[in-house]
């Protein structure tokens, strides 16, 4: 399973980014190799409109199977992701992404 992460540095002590389109990056946990990998989202953070359709994109681009997030999805990515079945679980943007992998985790196991 992947699992993507708004983030706003790339590992796994980072901050959860609050903004989704605009992230500074999207880490991707991919946990059947437990490897942890950063994409930088910034050419999506300057933009001035699609900046959520085109993070979508990338997720869906990379196979993602779950997204965890701090705050809602604007309608066109929200569109976009539920189409490609990637699913969405929502933490508190006060958490490392490390926390809100261990959250995700204590409810779905």
């Amino acid at each position: 399973m992947k699992i993507a992460f708004t983030a706003i540095a790339k590992d796994w002590d980072s901050k959860i980014d609050s903004r989704f389109g605009r992230a500074s990056n999207i880490l991707i946990f991919d946990d059947s190799n437990n490897n942890l990998s950063a994409i930088d989202n910034l050419q999506n953070s300057e933009i001035a409109h699609g900046a959520g359709p085109k993070t979508a994109k990338v997720l869906i681009d990379n196979n993602v199977d779950i997204l965890i997030i701090s705050n809602e999805l604007g309608e066109k990515a929200d569109s976009l992701i539920k189409k490609h079945s990637i699913n969405t679980f929502k933490v508190s943007e006060k958490l490392t992404v490390r926390e809100a992998y261990e959250a995700f985790k204590k409810i779905n196991k």
